[in-house]
């Protein structure tokens, strides 16, 4: 992606923001009210917390965005919008890259809108970073079609543009998703599709983040046979959800 400034100069002053007072007394008070929070000290705790190369696992992240996303819509203090986009700004940039490549202050515009408005409409709960990857393209890409459709020509990679098993209504399809992948392939399976296709994580990160202390042959290894089950049980999702997508769309 090619941010322009705005996208940049946000990002930056947000940053800057976490250091001030008021923010920090903000924070504290919030801490009361919300066990999660309680392990970190500063909102700059939290946001390492939320960080990919954290050690917390995704049920545990979603514990702390739940704790964020509850205080924005309770009390729409400017600290909860400041930590939810600086934790979700990986996310945003490859949204920002699938809108259109150019530098343009209106689109970085558009997605930063679109994510502050989907923070308004998700549900505090399990899974909720997905939920709120999903309320922040349904809100972006009805606006940008053109932009969409020109995206659709540029290269797949299949890193950044991964196969979305989850474009199902999260609320009621999730949950038969999970028990999918668990019948597979056990909880690690599980933990690493919900990193790596319910979030922005790549494989490759994911398995550096669950085993720091493994070598480097033990790294690929584990690559390998979480690469080689996640295709599996991709293939099998595919195959289930295929029917019932066309089954859907006929009754439309």
């Amino acid at each position: 992606m090619n941010p322009s400034t705005l996208f940049q100069s946000t990002v930056t002053r947000l940053k800057h923001d976490l250091t001030r007072p008021a923010l920090a007394r903000g924070y504290q008070d919030a801490r009361a009210r919300h066990r999660t929070l309680v392990p970190y000290a500063s909102p700059a705790e939290v946001l390492s917390a939320l960080a990919s190369t954290s050690a917390l696992s995704l049920p545990e992240r979603d514990a702390v965005v739940s704790a964020l996303v509850d205080e924005r819509q309770r009390t729409n203090h400017p600290l909860w919008q400041t930590l939810l986009l600086l934790a979700f700004e990986p996310m945003l940039v490859r949204l920002r890259t699938r809108v259109g490549r150019v530098r343009s202050d209106d689109l970085d515009q558009r997605v930063l809108v679109a994510f502050l408005g989907a923070l308004t409409v998700v549900r505090p709960g399990p899974f909720l970073a997905l939920a709120l990857r999903r309320a922040t393209e349904r809100l972006l890409f009805p606006s940008l079609k053109v932009a969409r459709r020109e995206d659709e020509h540029a290269p797949f990679d299949e890193e950044t543009h991964p196969p979305d098993l989850f474009a199902v209504d999260v609320s009621t399809r999730t949950a038969e998703v999970i028990r999918i992948l668990e019948a597979a392939g056990g909880s690690e399976l599980r933990e690493a599709m919900l990193a790596t296709r319910g979030t922005d994580e790549t494989l490759r990160a994911y398995v550096a983040r669950t085993h720091p202390h493994a070598t480097g042959a033990e790294r690929a290894s584990a690559y390998e046979r979480l690469w080689r089950a996640r295709s599996a049980v991709e293939r099998q999702l595919r195959e289930k959800l295929r029917p019932e997508r066309m089954a859907a769309a006929g009754a439309a």
